[in-house]
């Protein structure tokens, strides 16, 4: 589309005209239908178009996440249309010499019978100066129809070049460039310097390029309405009598049945307010707790999670600034909650066909066990909504160069793993990120090979790098490259971003000092030094065991990783969280390692539930044909098997909690699963297997007790109990008959007697109740020690264990089944 000449040029416009931008909605469809329509603007092409045509149109523009549409007001009056694109995401891409910082501009000025001498002047200095000052931006590039030599003569009076003709569809476009400088030095850039514009902050169109909210997607605070509120604080103040209570620091008392599903009446009296509510007693000490049931002090409007937690203080243990920071945390969690609510999600039936993004994009509560899980302290609602992963937006990482001698980049030991099936990671940096580099290498005329590039979450560049840093991007220690061409999408790990341009492109952890989930995520570059190191390891492993390939399992390798140390927080020998603020790595994406017809979703997904309540675990079942009974011995099998032979034959455990299971499916049936968060969260005991020096970090001494927690701990209490919970409440398999598959698919492994399984006392009575939300209410900034994570635990006596009676029944039916 090309602007036509529209109106009469006359005197300069007068700085004190008012112009205005508004983003294009659907009341201005009638309007750009009639402009869009005239003969004046015979080269946008859309002469003939009816009504919902130019709708339909506009609504893909709002769509589209690298092209905006905007309404220009003139003194109040609707008079223009503006749009900007990134010329890389259209039509021109491959056929002309881009660059990073282009910003594309289609303008048409409104078709009048009284045209105002210099109108068109006038938006042409606004729109040009408002594309310049785009974060990012370098160059302005327009594409008008070689015929129109109206708009070509205004683009030469605006500083344009003219390059030359280029073939755009149905029509010869003359492609014109500006620069600020050529912009600047023209009459109409000389006009520009002169108004007094009311213009809105760019679209981050190349700063941070990100997917526009969708209309069934409100913002924060048009999330924030009473029955979304009332709804979010159900949801949120179920969750934590359940966790509480499960964590023995609140102990409700049990009155009679109330319905055939087998809930009880409940109360609950904190701070001398009575709290009631129904819900159903599930082994493990859990409630699934009715949200609709809970009443406050005998009235139901009352429930609200922060009175819930100001109530319960005491018990909890909360005063003072530990009270007022849990408070914050829980509020940004409710807030969120609100979000996801308020806007129209997919379906649980949806997901099961959805790719590995949109299914993360849908997911809406978060940890499972954790009550403050979706903090994200440090961000405010406008950066929420554009780095949050339930917002879905687009974000291109910024990348960074240092002097190799300041810090490092440190990959994968080997070209592959032994695991033949395994391709050989791919390279770190892509050839346009390396383009960029060149460029801007020459540019300052230093040796690029001299340099590492390390690419940086853009909400940390915006306000921690260019802040805290500011000495060393002044000193050249740290360079500014450019931003990635590519678009990523934010994972529920918030600080993991996925390659939406390329998905079998590798995934990128960056750190991101924003405080979520009783930690501030930051990268420790110490960490990432090892960290490929420590994959090999592991993956080595993995791949040349033949059992675990017979069970679908694999890791995603951390092939490889950077770190900055040339800073000062660094050589004063700072270990706050100033020294990992600068450190990113590199894991494979899960998508290059399927079979055909194989879909990936994390196993918190299996955790979730649609708008109307529905869960994608039942979606699966039904979509897969099999009993409930059989589909969750698939997922035990993916799940939880490989695991056990970890850390029965090996003395090797991990953190596998739902987001770090990458299951894959293949018509609703659970086929296998991958491991990925490998380097800081692999624990290796005395009797595992051989270290370097270079590893060893990754030993620690560990009893058989210890090895048995990270199946009773990580995987039965902190996955595989809310699962039954879905299962049971979806009266798809009761909890009893759950937990006896659970002690089935063990027991099928104990026979096959490859490993020392009994020592990992899978069958014992009872097991160490290891609590998470009592780590967050003691510190809310720091969880867990690093350097001690063990030490760090807090316990509350013991669970009894319902797989013990399954597992032993099981594994003596399969033994004489044997015997016979």
């Amino acid at each position: 589309m090309t602007p036509p000449q529209t109106t009469v040029d006359g005197a300069a416009a007068s700085a004190a005209r008012r112009v205005e931008l508004r983003p294009v909605g659907a009341q201005d469809h009638p309007l750009l239908h009639r402009w869009v329509t005239s003969p004046h603007a015979v080269y946008w092409e859309m002469t003939e178009a009816g009504l919902a045509d130019v709708v339909a149109e506009y609504e893909a523009i709002a769509a589209h996440p690298h092209h905006h549409a905007h309404v220009g007001l003139v003194d109040g009056t609707a008079t223009f249309l503006v749009e900007v694109y990134d010329p890389a995401h259209s039509e021109l891409a491959g056929r002309y010499a881009g660059a990073p910082g282009d910003v594309g501009l289609h303008v048409l000025v409104a078709p009048t019978d009284t045209p105002v001498p210099g109108t068109t002047d006038l938006v042409m200095a606004a729109v040009v100066r408002w594309c310049l000052a785009q974060p990012g931006a370098r160059r302005v590039v327009v594409e008008p129809d070689e015929r129109n030599a109206a708009i070509r003569a205004k683009n030469l009076a605006a500083g344009f070049t003219e390059l030359g003709p280029v073939a755009l569809g149905s029509k010869t476009a003359m492609l014109s460039i500006a620069t600020p400088e050529s912009f600047t030095a023209s009459r109409i850039g000389v006009l520009a310097a002169g108004l007094d514009l009311t213009l809105p902050e760019p679209p981050l169109l190349l700063g941070v390029r990100m997917t526009p909210v969708p209309p069934s997607s409100p913002s924060r605070l048009d999330a924030l309405t009473a029955p979304t509120a009332r709804h979010a604080h159900r949801l949120l103040v179920a969750k934590a009598i359940r966790e509480f209570t499960h964590e023995r620091l609140l102990t409700p008392v049990r009155g009679e049945r109330v319905d055939d599903a087998g809930r009880h009446a409940y109360t609950l009296t904190l701070g001398g307010v009575r709290w009631t509510f129904t819900a159903r007693a599930l082994p493990l000490e859990h409630l699934g707790v009715d949200p609709d049931s809970v009443c406050r002090a005998g009235d139901p409007d009352a429930v609200a999670v922060d009175r819930f937690v100001l109530d319960a203080a005491e018990v909890l243990g909360l005063a003072g600034e530990a009270l007022d920071v849990y408070l914050e945390e829980l509020a940004s969690t409710f807030a969120a909650r609100c979000h996801t609510l308020a806007g129209e999600r997919p379906s649980a039936a949806d997901l099961v066909d959805a790719d590995y993004t949109a299914v993360e994009a849908a997911m809406s509560e978060g940890h499972p066990g954790f009550v403050a899980t979706n903090g994200r302290i440090g961000w405010g609602a406008t950066e929420y909504a554009m780095f949050a992963p339930e917002g879905g937006r687009a974000l291109h990482p910024v990348w960074l160069a240092f002097p190799s001698e300041l810090g490092g980049r440190w990959t994968w030991p080997k070209t592959a793993s032994a695991g033949a099936a395994v391709p050989a990671p791919p390279p770190p940096i892509t050839e346009a990120v390396a383009g960029l580099w060149a460029e801007r290498a020459a540019a300052l005329d230093v040796d690029p090979e001299a340099y590492t590039l390390i690419p940086v979450h853009p909400w940390q560049w915006e306000h921690r790098i260019q802040v805290a840093f500011a000495p060393d991007l002044a000193a050249g220690r740290l360079v500014h490259v450019g931003e990635d061409p590519d678009a990523f999408t934010a994972m529920q790990a918030v600080r993991t971003l996925f390659n939406a341009s390329d998905p079998h492109a590798p995934q990128l952890k960056t750190a991101l000092s924003v405080q979520n989930m009783g930690f501030v995520r930051g990268l420790s570059p110490a960490y990432m030094s090892v960290t490929p190191a420590i994959n090999a390891v592991v993956a080595d492993l993995v791949d040349s065991d033949p059992l675990l390939a017979r069970w679908g399992f694999g890791v995603l390798r951390e092939y490889a990783s950077a770190g900055y140390t040339g800073d000062a927080f660094h050589a004063v020998g700072s270990k706050g969280p100033h020294t990992k603020m600068l450190a990113a790595l590199w894991r494979e994406s899960p998508l290059p390692r399927l079979a055909e017809g194989e879909r990936v979703m994390t196993m918190a997904a299996l955790l979730h539930r649609d708008g109307g309540g529905r869960s994608v675990a039942g979606a699966l079942v039904e979509r897969s044909g099999l009993t409930a009974a059989q589909w969750l011995h698939g997922v035990v099998t993916a799940y939880v098997t490989p695991l056990v032979h970890l850390a029965a034959a090996y003395s090797t455990v991990f953190m596998p909690h739902g987001e770090n299971i990458v299951l894959r499916l293949r018509e609703g049936r659970v086929t296998g699963a991958f491991l990925k968060d490998i380097g800081e969260e692999v624990v290796v005991g005395a009797d595992g297997v051989p270290l370097t020096e270079q590893t060893r970090r990754i030993r620690i001494d560990l009893t058989d007790e210890d090895l048995s927690l990270s199946f009773f701990t990580d995987m039965l209490d902190g996955v595989l109990r809310h699962l039954a919970d879905v299962m049971d409440a979806d009266a798809l398999l009761p909890a009893e008959e759950f937990y006896a598959v659970v002690g089935r698919v063990l027991a099928e492994y104990t026979a096959l007697g490859l490993a020392d399984v009994e020592r990992l006392g899978l069958d014992a009575e009872d097991f160490a109740h290891s609590c998470l939300n009592r780590l967050q209410l003691r510190n809310a900034t720091q969880m867990v020690d690093l350097t001690d994570p063990s030490g760090s635990l807090l316990y509350a006596g013991r669970l009894a264990n319902p797989v013990a009676a399954p597992l032993r029944r099981a594994l003596a039916e399969l033994r004489q089944d044997a015997a016979a």
